[in-house]
């Protein structure tokens, strides 16, 4: 169980080369087996203050401030942190089960059973936020499909956004074992599925097409009804990169407005648009609730801390800092602070890869950069 402590465990320091900041290196020089964070949007905060990571081969758990890396019991993969932090849902793929650990002592109780053969259980799952309901996310694609996406050739990259592809969105009730089929789409894909963290009869998903050239972000009950369209898009206005706010109350995302751009067929690439980017929160029912003031540059995602009064950008291609800045809704002006200078390639599309998000008390920020030719998990206290 993590001690909180004023300083992480870390096996090398530095002074930042131009914010004049302490960076701490958390994983070790010459480990193969190093771990990763997850994606940015992931929930990965435990209850006891510790943090859901990866590596190459399992999942593994992360004492910040004692530095000890715990791996998970082998029974399955490990998908999602319960919103509360309590529990960490994982998957047998043999007997269908979902299998929840208990945190912190990792002991292992079966959760619950999909009894449908046709319920994807391969696919990308999510669980609500009483877990109730087990959800799978599936896109029908050719495997190869993406070939060429995070390059610079502009036609590579719009045949790999106008791909041929279906989507699909299931739940299962796990106190049936009984299945539903949500939603079937012909002509888009479905990424980015996430259930509300504080309602179980709300999910989040997001059509897979150029975010210009389509209506990004819906919810959808639990039980089926309607999808909802949330923050109703202008064809040319960009929404993208979305997360549900920590108290469930709103969905975040990075806004662009490219309508009337004569430049989109060359420049697909939003990071290397004119337009300014904002951050802007949608109630989960549609309509817009918060617009900030430009930005003054791109960030390849905005995180938020656990209370909400902070948020984190991953800066860009011309502007490699990783920021911070204080957040409110009354407020449309913000003003990002750099903490740690980016020292990955950029790469279009993908970023530097930094996955960026604050621990649970949002006193630091915890990333991915490049030292010594390696990819290291990084610590920087927040200093606004």
């Amino acid at each position: 169980m993590s001690t909180s402590t004023d300083q992480p465990a870390y096996h090398r320091t530095w002074r930042d080369e131009n914010t004049g900041r302490e960076v701490h290196q958390l994983t070790r020089t010459g480990d193969t087996q190093r771990p990763f964070l997850p994606y940015f949007m992931t929930w990965k905060h435990l209850s006891d203050g510790r943090l859901l990571i990866g590596n190459p081969t399992q999942n593994r758990i992360l004492d910040f401030f004692s530095g000890e890396i715990t791996s998970l019991p082998g029974i399955g993969r490990a998908f999602q942190i319960a919103p509360d932090g309590s529990r960490i849902y994982c998957w047998d793929d043999t007997s269908r089960r979902v299998i929840a650990l208990s945190i912190p002592d990792l002991h292992a109780e079966p959760f619950g059973q999909t009894l449908d053969p046709q319920f994807p259980a391969t696919a990308n799952l999510r669980i609500t936020a009483d877990g109730r309901y087990l959800i799978a996310e599936i896109i029908h694609e050719h495997p190869k499909s993406k070939a060429g996406f995070y390059g610079s050739d502009a036609a590579a990259v719009w045949q790999v956004l106008n791909r041929p592809r279906r989507g699909e969105l299931w739940t299962c009730d796990l106190s049936t074992g009984q299945s539903n089929r949500l939603i079937h789409l012909e002509d888009h894909g479905i990424i980015y599925t996430d259930p509300s963290p504080t309602d179980p009869d709300l999910i989040k998903f997001c059509h897979d097409q150029w975010e210009g050239h389509c209506q990004r972000i819906w919810t959808i009950p639990t039980n089926g009804g309607e999808p909802r369209p949330v923050r109703p898009q202008s064809r040319g206005e960009i929404v993208t990169h979305d997360i549900w706010w920590p108290d469930g109350r709103y969905i975040a995302y990075s806004y662009q407005d490219r309508r009337g751009d004569p430049t989109i067929q060359q420049n697909p690439w939003a990071e290397y648009a004119a337009a300014d980017m904002r951050f802007g929160l949608a109630h989960p029912h549609g309509p817009e609730a918060y617009l900030s003031d430009p930005l003054g540059h791109w960030h390849s995602h905005i995180n938020v801390s656990r209370d909400g009064s902070r948020i984190c950008g991953e800066g860009t291609h011309d502007y490699p800092f990783l920021c911070a800045a204080d957040f409110s809704i009354d407020r449309t002006r913000i003003d990002f602070i750099p903490q740690a200078s980016i020292h990955t390639p950029y790469a279009s599309v993908a970023g530097h890869g930094l996955q960026a998000d604050f621990t649970a008390d949002g006193r630091w920020l915890l990333y991915h950069d490049t030292v010594d030719n390696e990819h290291h998990i990084c610590a920087v206290r927040v200093e606004l």
